[in-house]
């Protein structure tokens, strides 16, 4: 089971949380200019203070992993917690 922690905490390190391109101009109606990151977001996006990027599904910079956890990186974030919880009842 730590091994298999190990794995999926290595994965939410170093897996893109979502990170989006800067887009100077509208791509869609729906879209939002973003005054700190100086680009539109989608819907759903935010800026990470922390990144100080636009992360598509963003939830929170974990501090376990140091990195922002977003749309790409969530099931293997999930994964790490449900794991880590494993470990401390075994």
């Amino acid at each position: 089971a730590v091994a298999a922690l190990l794995v999926a905490l290595s994965c939410v390190a170093c897996r893109d949380p979502g990170v989006l391109r800067r887009h100077p101009e509208k791509p869609h109606a729906r879209w939002r200019w973003n005054d700190q990151a100086r680009t539109y977001r989608p819907p759903g996006a935010a800026y990470d203070e922390d990144l100080g990027l636009i992360v598509t599904g963003f939830d929170h910079v974990c501090p376990w992993t140091g990195t922002g956890i977003g749309e790409k990186n969530m099931g293997a974030f999930h994964a790490f917690v449900s794991l880590l919880c494993v470990c401390i009842v075994l």
